[in-house]
């Protein structure tokens, strides 16, 4: 009895130590002065709303994801505070809860030692430290894709009511969440009750009513759905948004981000993917992690344990459909939404790792990858080193020290709606923003072509056309209006503040035609410089990290 009682207190203490070690590599780099970045910023903007309904009301008119994040970071804002930091740390806490849960999940598919194995793999793998920093749902994703696996997995061992309303509740955060949970939990339902079929049909009349339950749980929120995809519908079809190139270059590309600690393009997918065998470097951080992952699936695979296939099949099934769904469609693959596939491929490594009957080089394997991973992060430039803010922090601050105030206009096409995040609400934030994902796309065609122009040129190529014409070099009249009627409402000897990103027509030629945002973003700018040096002064210019910064002056009448 002792025995056992002394090794449950060694388990539990190897287990907290994991967790410290997961939570010190997620606060490396915590604090970073660059700033958040455009969705981050979102996130705050939206979670600081009024809750319930400001924050629901913003997610109908304006995003496509369910509100369970934003909820969850509006009260942590409340308790905790709103700095930069504080704010990536409810992303560490999540991240750091996902260690226990991997844990557990782990013990229940196999053993202690898969238990461990799989906090290890969690705690150090550089894919969820990066989301684990970001103020951004993924790492809330992940934490509750572990919770929904631990509880699908004690209901394949022991059926009881406390693991069906775990494996509710995990599901219902997970379809709260994001926005491609409504397919992440329909494929695990339909893979899981076809492994109920074969193999234990006594459970499926539980699993279905658990099903039925969430779905009506779910049903609250399916006309902020169904509002949504009619509202991307028009979104993709609108001449300006940029498809994102997917090719079979992504697949590598997110194995590498996945499984090994040199991350590549975590806001996009890869436009082509480069394999550089003859580099010892490569081979060390690269090759070696994947192949020891790879190893550990293909063992689990080859077990004699189906549930295995049923957790792989389900991660696979959701990747082809992401993937699919931007090769094919109108959607666009990101490395960030695979946040769930990730876990379930780690898990089942480290199921497949421990079935290896030599004890000595299922260690080595385990450990040589966990090793691997810790000497990248904590001397090269890892997950938490890598910069992702957008600077602009620094641009608020310009706007404070030289006290622009209500008798002011900014003029930021993108991302200007951001700078609300800072305490500049007394500054007028001209309504021209770029970044937006509704109908606000076609207001600044209309503001910037007219209305009539608009609608002739609904589609890209006339719209291209028109653009890379003799036409593009003037100044439409109804764009002159629209920004004279701004200055009319400035008052003398108060500012119009431009600023813009680090456009230059030598990107321009690099991004080719595809990009009609791009396009259209330069020439808005080289008509408002135009407008901005005939009606008014320039008083003072500066560049402030990737941002053009022009200050000019109404003078007195």
């Amino acid at each position: 009895m002792k025995e056992l009682s002394s090794l449950k207190i060694t388990r539990i203490l190897i287990l907290t130590a994991i967790i410290l070690f997961g939570f010190y590599l997620r606060c490396i780099g915590i604090i970073k002065p660059d700033g958040l970045w455009n969705d981050e910023m979102y996130s705050v903007l939206n979670a600081r709303l009024s809750f319930p309904f400001g924050i629901l009301n913003n997610i109908y008119q304006v995003d496509i994801h369910p509100p369970l994040y934003f909820f969850l970071l509006h009260f942590w804002m409340k308790i905790f505070g709103t700095t930069d930091t504080i704010l990536r740390l409810f992303s560490v806490f999540t991240g750091v809860l996902c260690i226990p849960v991997a844990y557990f999940a782990g013990k229940n598919l196999l053993n202690y030692k898969t238990g461990f194995i799989a906090a290890l793999f969690i705690s150090v793998n550089s894919f969820l430290i990066y989301f684990s920093q970001e103020v951004r749902p993924y790492s809330l994703i992940a934490f509750l894709m572990l919770c929904s696996v631990l509880f699908l997995t004690r209901i394949k061992n022991k059926p009881s009511l406390k693991n069906y309303v775990g494996l509710i509740l995990s599901n219902l955060g997970i379809l709260y969440t994001t926005s491609t949970g409504i397919v992440i939990i329909g494929i695990q339902a339909i893979i899981f009750f076809i492994y109920l079929l074969s193999s234990n049909k006594n459970h499926i009349k539980s699993y279905i009513y658990s099903q039925i339950i969430t779905g009506v749980l779910f049903l609250p929120y399916l006309p902020i759905l169904f509002h949504h995809i009619s509202e991307m519908k028009n979104y993709l079809a609108n001449p300006l948004f940029l498809k994102h190139t997917t090719t079979f270059y992504v697949i590598p590309a997110t194995i590498q981000s996945w499984f090994t600690p040199i991350l590549t393009d975590m806001k996009n997918a890869p436009s082509s993917f480069l394999v550089r065998f003859n580099d010892p470097y490569y081979i060390y951080f690269l090759v070696f992690p994947i192949i020891i992952i790879l190893i550990g699936v293909a063992k689990s695979l080859l077990s004699k344990d189906n549930y295995l296939k049923v957790l792989f099949l389900s991660a696979l099934s959701f990747f082809i459909f992401l993937f699919i769904n931007s090769y094919y469609g109108d959607g666009w693959f990101c490395v960030r939404y695979t946040v769930s596939i990730l876990v379930i491929l780690l898990l089942c490594a480290s199921y497949g790792l421990n079935k290896i009957k030599n004890s000595v080089i299922s260690s080595f394997l385990a450990s040589l990858f966990i090793v691997i991973n810790f000497v990248f992060i904590t001397n090269y430039n890892g997950a938490p080193e890598i910069t992702r803010g957008q600077n602009f922090n620094k641009v608020a601050e310009f706007i404070i020290e030289n006290n622009f105030n209500y008798n002011d206009y900014i003029f930021m096409p993108q991302g200007g709606y951001i700078l609300n995040r800072y305490d500049i609400n007394k500054t007028n934030i001209i309504n021209f923003d770029m970044n937006t994902c509704d109908n606000h796309m076609s207001r600044v065609l209309e503001n910037t072509l007219g209305k009539n122009l608009a609608q002739t040129l609904s589609d890209k190529k006339k719209l291209l056309n028109f653009l890379k014409s003799s036409k593009q070099k003037e100044v439409l009249p109804v764009f002159d209006a629209y920004i004279t009627n701004i200055f009319n409402n400035i008052k003398p000897n108060h500012y119009f503040i431009i600023i813009s990103g680090n456009v230059t027509k030598s990107n321009l030629q690099q991004l080719g035609e595809k990009d009609l945002y791009t396009i259209l973003y330069l020439k808005i700018f080289q008509d408002i410089n135009v407008i901005s040096n005939k009606k008014l002064k320039l008083k003072k210019y500066t560049n402030i990290g990737n941002w053009k910064i022009s200050v000019f002056q109404k003078s007195e009448i």
